[in-house]
C-alpha cells in the first residue's frame, strides 16, 4: 500500500514538473516565433527577392517546437502583404525559397556551414538557437540569458546574403559580430 501510494505520488509530481517544464517550452517557441515574425520588420532583403514570390516563406529544419507558434501567426498576419508559409524541411537538399530558415538546436553541428555557404539560400536569413552558431554562419542566434530570450547577430552574414538589418534592430542585440 506504501509502495503504491509512493508510486503515484512520484508519478503525480513528474507529470507536474514534466507539464510545466512544456508549458516554459511553449512559452519560449511563442516568443521566438513572434521575434522572428518582428525581425521582419526590421530587416531588408536588398535584391528584391520579396518582389518575385506570392508568399514568405519561412522554412524550419527538421523538428522543432516553433513549427505551431509560427503556424498559428501565420494564420493571422501578412509580412509586406503576403501570405506566410511556414515550410518544414526534413533534409538540406529539401530547402527552397525561404525568405527565412530557422534551424533548431537539435539539428547537426556542421549544418550551418553548410548552409551558410549553399548557393540555393543567397538571400535567405538564417536563424538560429544554438551556442556558437553565429560563428558557424547563421546571421541571428537566439540566446537564453537570466531566462529571458535574447539574439545576437552576424553582420558578415547578413552582408553576404544581402540583407540589411535596421539600426533599431541592431540596437536590441545582445551582441554583433563583424
Amino acid at each position: 500500500m506504501i509502495k503504491r501510494r509512493a508510486c503515484i505520488l512520484l508519478f503525480f509530481t513528474a507529470f507536474v514538473v514534466s507539464a510545466f517544464k512544456i508549458q516554459t517550452e511553449v512559452e519560449e517557441y511563442e516568443a521566438k516565433a513572434a521575434f522572428i515574425y518582428n525581425f521582419t520588420k526590421f530587416v531588408e532583403w536588398e535584391d528584391n527577392t520579396m518582389n518575385g514570390t506570392p508568399s514568405f516563406n519561412i522554412g524550419v529544419l527538421g523538428e522543432s517546437p516553433i513549427i505551431r507558434p509560427l503556424q498559428e501567426l501565420a494564420f493571422n498576419k501578412k509580412i509586406n502583404n503576403k501570405k506566410i508559409m511556414i515550410v518544414r524541411y526534413k533534409t538540406v537538399s529539401e530547402i527552397r525559397g525561404c525568405h527565412i530558415l530557422f534551424i533548431p538546436e537539435n539539428t547537426q553541428e556542421d549544418i550551418i556551414k553548410e548552409l551558410a555557404q549553399s548557393a540555393g539560400l543567397k538571400s535567405t536569413l538564417l536563424i538560429t538557437e544554438k551556442h556558437g552558431e553565429l560563428e558557424s554562419g547563421s546571421a541571428i542566434n537566439f540566446l537564453i540569458v537570466n531566462n529571458k530570450i535574447r539574439f545576437e547577430i552576424n553582420m558578415n552574414s547578413l552582408n553576404k546574403n544581402k540583407i540589411k538589418a535596421s539600426s533599431q534592430l541592431l540596437k536590441l542585440a545582445m551582441n554583433i559580430k563583424n
